[in-house]
């Protein structure tokens, strides 16, 4: 039984480095800007990467020179950045892969069957949360796609001169062809309010991703073989496998490059 087992996490392990690909590059603006698209309304200022030298004094306003905004958003794989003009409410997407390549790996959420798809949600709310609180977690499928959406409470507190609050997040991620792509929106407070909620739900509504392309019947059935064994392997070592991708995810939630910290709201 031993050798059989050894026998199904070595084919398991020799399909996964097959089907893998080399690590995912950083996204270009341009790559970024056909990968989704998000336009937040009139109450917002909106930035992105190439147009941060002409929205200087509010940036300065946040606290920042563009250089060090600039930084930010690169080495946080931030592609859109808002907010309004008080700064209680952000809104930021950000797109990247990682470098043990699990995105590529799962190409889209949607291909993750029901309950594999629960115990990812499961895990990526635990990187999400952080050392914050997880209020809810929950599955979100649009015309095909699957979003993971996150609401937090952080414990880190905001900036002000009169006293210090906390803040909470909606975060709607999903992978697409091989890539991480998520939606984030704060607030300036310590919950939701009811106007919290409607402007989420409005800015999720607004925010779209371009879907994984069609795979071909070829690929079709060798991902269902590559599934077939993977998913039988994992039936009988569950807990080693398991055990070994959330660490890996943990090990990442520390590294400067994994999924970023939020650029720091300021309130005046």
């Amino acid at each position: 039984m031993k050798r059989f087992v050894a026998l199904l996490l070595t084919l398991a392990l020799f399909l996964l480095g097959a089907c893998s690909a080399p690590a995912v590059e950083p996204l270009t603006e341009e790559e970024a800007v056909k990968l989704f698209s998000l336009a937040p309304g009139e109450a917002y200022t909106v930035l992105s990467r190439s147009d941060l030298r002409k929205n200087s004094e509010f940036i300065e306003r946040l606290g920042y020179t563009v250089s060090t905004f600039r930084k930010d958003m690169e080495e946080g794989d931030v592609f859109l950045f808002a907010a309004t003009p008080d700064n209680d409410r952000q809104i930021q997407v950000k797109c990247w892969g990682d470098p043990e390549g699990i995105a590529r790996k799962l190409e889209d959420l949607s291909y993750l069957p029901g309950e594999k798809r629960e115990l990812a949600l499961e895990e990526m709310g635990v990187q999400a949360a952080g050392s914050g609180e997880l209020l809810s977690a929950a599955v979100l499928e649009r015309e095909g796609q699957v979003f993971f959406r996150f609401r937090v409470r952080s414990d880190v507190t905001l900036e002000s001169e009169e006293s210090a609050e906390g803040y909470c997040f909606d975060e709607y991620l999903t992978v697409t062809n091989g890539r991480f792509c998520a939606l984030l929106f704060y607030n300036a407070a310590g919950a939701f309010s009811d106007a919290d909620e409607t402007e989420s739900e409005r800015l999720f509504a607004a925010f779209s991703v371009a879907p994984t392309p069609e795979k071909t019947e070829w690929r079709n059935f060798a991902l269902r073989v590559f599934a077939a064994v993977v998913l039988l392997a994992a039936s009988v070592a569950a807990v080693y496998i398991l055990s070994t991708f959330v660490r890996d995810i943990r090990h990442r939630r520390e590294q400067p490059d994994s999924i970023p910290d939020r650029i720091k709201m300021r309130r005046k």
